[in-house]
């Protein structure tokens, strides 16, 4: 009797601490509390794919944050936002980054986390994504992020950390000059199979790979003008003229807003695109991945044709000389696996898409804080030239990660603050830093390359966004008179200290340089 009462004892204790919304979609309602152990988690029947019976049943049932999504045994590292959770065995092929002990968040969750604490509306794949919308889940996600994070005493800096420290372990254990790819720049996308039940793809699927290369070519392709016959006819067929020219990146977005507009990604795996009547015959398959959709339109540009149509003529007599000569099948091996990892590492980041981040780039919109103070004159312009740009700040002292003395961080927005005396001052905000800056704590010197180094790792981590080759080139046209102008104002007044230094040590004569005037126009 005594234990019985005890138990009754700990099950309302466990309701009365236990969270009040679903652990799946982070709402509130009619939840049930799972029974493993000390659990606090809750969800709702259907979240879990349950009626609701389930509510009043007294069988006893866990969630699955008690066992790896992988293998199912007992789990021993939780996400924190999520029913994701794997064991020790898996824990080293899992896509999951332990932040704090053996807690931390799977590969979606850290996504959503990154753009909380950055603080954007748009995700990687450039969907939006509203955190101050309640009826969205992002909306609900940031509120439940917020009460955890302060729960279980963790801050941004340690999600970086923890990046970093995954990084070194990849890196060490792919060995010394193995060839590895950057996981953080390979989509996530899942692997899609072409294989639609017929035997004729069986037989196709078992040709070796140097044969299939070498005989089987791909379907010739009818051009009109700039594009294939198909993506004419598709552009045509919803509306969108075909007379301008149009780039792989803008067939991309039209495309992207058509799927978005008939509804066509999958009800269960939102990562794929089911094709209909218009998509079927330009991609050739029933259901493609939506991050695959820039690739499988580069054979429907003429300008892409004609290079691809060249390549495979030379590559196609190569494999049928070497296929004559058995020396040589060692060495395509080793060829082949060379190249499949640059293909992957040259799809995974098309080089038309994103800006290299090198010194010489980075030199095109980078501001001295003394050129941010001339551009303040100009307050109406201040805003559009200064977002986006790079600035130099110095490293925080007991910032452990830090390499530098300083860092150069891309300004992300501005804001106006009152200093107290009436007055208000300009600050910036910046990427993946929670400290709102003022100019007068940027640097005037230029960056060292080795800071520029650590800009680019961090690019390539994911922990700031990439810049495109078309924002780049835009900021430097607009920055470009500026640059010029701040760098002669700079050069002329050196000069002219030089000169009165001269002067007043009473060596004007014996000074080679005559006095100059500079007068802006």
């Amino acid at each position: 009797m005594g234990s019985s009462k005890l138990g009754k004892e700990k099950v309302l204790k466990k309701e009365l601490v236990a969270e009040d919304w679903c652990f799946v979609c982070k709402d509130g309602g009619f939840v049930r509390i799972c029974d493993y152990k000390q659990c606090l988690k809750s969800y709702h029947p259907s979240c879990v794919g349950k009626n609701d019976s389930f509510l009043e049943s007294e069988d006893h049932w866990t969630c699955n944050w008690h066992t790896c999504f992988l293998c199912r045994r007992s789990a021993c590292h939780h996400c924190y936002t999520c029913a994701k959770a794997v064991c020790h065995h898996c824990l080293p092929t899992a896509d999951f980054l332990q932040v704090k002990g053996k807690n931390g968040f799977c590969s979606h969750c850290l996504k959503l986390a990154l753009l909380v604490e950055e603080n954007k509306d748009y995700d990687s794949d450039g969907e939006l994504v509203d955190f101050k919308d309640r009826e969205t889940y992002e909306g609900l996600f940031k509120e439940y992020y917020q009460i955890i994070k302060e729960n279980e005493g963790f801050e941004i800096c340690h999600i970086y950390a923890a990046k970093d420290r995954e990084k070194a372990r990849k890196n060490y254990n792919s060995g010394a000059g193995s060839l590895e790819l950057d996981e953080d720049d390979v989509e996530d996308e899942e692997e899609i199979s072409d294989y639609d039940g017929s035997d004729h793809e069986k037989t196709r699927k078992r040709i070796p790979k140097s044969v299939k290369k070498s005989h089987i070519k791909p379907n010739k392709k009818e051009f009109i003008g700039w594009g294939s016959r198909t993506i004419i006819e598709f552009l045509g067929s919803i509306g969108t003229s075909t007379s301008e020219v149009l780039s792989q990146r803008d067939v991309t977005d039209i495309v992207n807003g058509y799927v978005l507009e008939n509804k066509l990604l999958h009800l269960k795996k939102r990562k794929m695109v089911v094709c209909d009547e218009r998509l079927q015959p330009l991609f050739g398959k029933t259901m493609i991945s939506k991050y695959r959709i820039y690739d499988l339109l580069e054979d429907h540009f003429t300008e892409n044709h004609d290079d691809s149509e060249e390549n495979y003529m030379v590559y196609d007599l190569e494999e049928a000389k070497e296929l004559t000569n058995p020396v040589c099948k060692r060495r395509r091996k080793f060829d082949s696996e060379i190249e499949s990892l640059k293909y992957e590492r040259e799809r995974s980041v098309p080089q038309s898409v994103f800006a290299s981040i090198s010194v010489d780039n980075v030199k095109l919109v980078y501001l001295k804080r003394s050129l941010l103070y001339e551009l303040l004159k100009h307050p109406e312009s201040f805003e559009g030239k200064v977002i986006g740009c790079f600035v130099r700040i110095k490293s925080d002292s007991y910032d452990y990660c830090a390499k530098n003395s300083h860092r150069l961080m891309q300004v992300k927005g501005i804001k106006s603050v009152s200093n107290g005396e009436s007055n208000s001052e300009v600050v910036l905000c910046f990427s993946a830093f929670p400290k709102e800056v003022h100019i007068r704590l940027l640097s005037d010197n230029d960056f060292s390359e080795e800071e520029c180094t650590e800009l680019r790792q961090k690019t390539l981590a994911g922990l700031l966004m990439k810049p495109t080759v078309v924002e780049l080139q835009q900021k430097a046209r607009v920055l470009h008179e500026d640059l010029t102008k701040h760098w002669i104002n700079k050069e002329l007044g050196l000069l002219q200290r030089l000169i009165d230094r001269a002067n007043e040590k009473g060596h004007r004569r014996e000074y080679p340089f005559p006095m100059l005037m500079y007068t802006e126009n």
